[in-house]
């Protein structure tokens, strides 16, 4: 593949990158082709390499600072909320407070259905990747790329001969 195709595909790959929790194929198509030619356009007038725009893409759907108000921050519409000032890493689900690891420790906390299903201690945050495994799909988010993408997984069921 050349590079001019390659400049193309990038950054339509990257829309189904950056939209890892979302269905594209549900979307308006319309607007759908409407923000890929776009992006495409933003590529090619600002002279940028397909990496060049992941990486800038990448940084603002996942590596944003967001507005915290009042030393919280919010997860999502759900009444999930980050402590971000306590002298522990906190988090408040449905008005219940969860406290975790010293805040000055590193620690991944995995949350659902307003409740805590765990956590554990790292040290390498920059180079940290996630990877979650469904049945249908796998996902992962890369820290180190402010990059993140599904796969749709085609699992063969376990039968008497396999």
């Amino acid at each position: 593949m050349n590079t001019r195709h390659q400049k193309i595909i990038a950054p339509m790959l990257l829309l189904f990158l950056l939209f890892p929790f979302t269905d594209l194929a549900s979307r308006n198509d319309n607007l759908h082709r409407k923000l890929t030619a776009t992006l495409i356009k933003f590529a090619k007038d600002n002279k940028l390499e397909g990496e060049q725009l992941e990486s800038m893409l990448g940084e603002i759907a996942i590596g944003g600072r967001q507005m915290r108000k009042g030393g919280v921050g919010l997860v999502d519409a759900s009444d999930t909320f980050i402590v971000l000032d306590e002298k522990r890493n906190a988090l408040v689900l449905a008005g219940k407070e969860w406290h975790g690891q010293d805040s000055k420790e590193s620690e991944l906390v995995l949350v659902g259905g307003n409740q805590v299903y765990g956590s554990l201690r790292f040290a390498d945050v920059p180079n940290l990747k996630i990877i979650i495994f469904s049945p249908t799909e796998a996902r992962y988010i890369d820290l180190s790329s402010n990059m993140g993408g599904k796969y749709s997984r085609f699992i063969q069921s376990q039968g008497p001969d396999n």
